[in-house]
């Protein structure tokens, strides 16, 4: 799948902490072009951010109030 941009996370995230029951846990798929929450939640929320150049140079949810623990950089190649 290749990314483009604009899809707007915060919606999804959002969403998904409306479905019921509630989740444990929220894994945000992206290539980091995408608007990030400037809050955090409740429920953990990991960012998996993929980075097809492999120099680890994505973009990133706002450190802080998100923390390094929060994003996981998905090397492709």
């Amino acid at each position: 799948m290749r990314g483009g941009g604009g899809t707007d996370m915060v919606a999804g995230i959002e969403a998904c902490l409306q479905t019921q029951p509630p989740p444990d846990a929220v894994l945000v798929l992206t290539d980091g072009y995408t608007s990030f929450p400037e809050q955090t939640y409740a429920v953990p929320v990991v960012f998996a951010i993929r980075d097809t150049g492999g120099a680890g140079d994505v973009p990133k949810p706002p450190i802080p109030p998100w923390s390094q623990r929060d994003v996981v950089i998905v090397p492709l190649s």
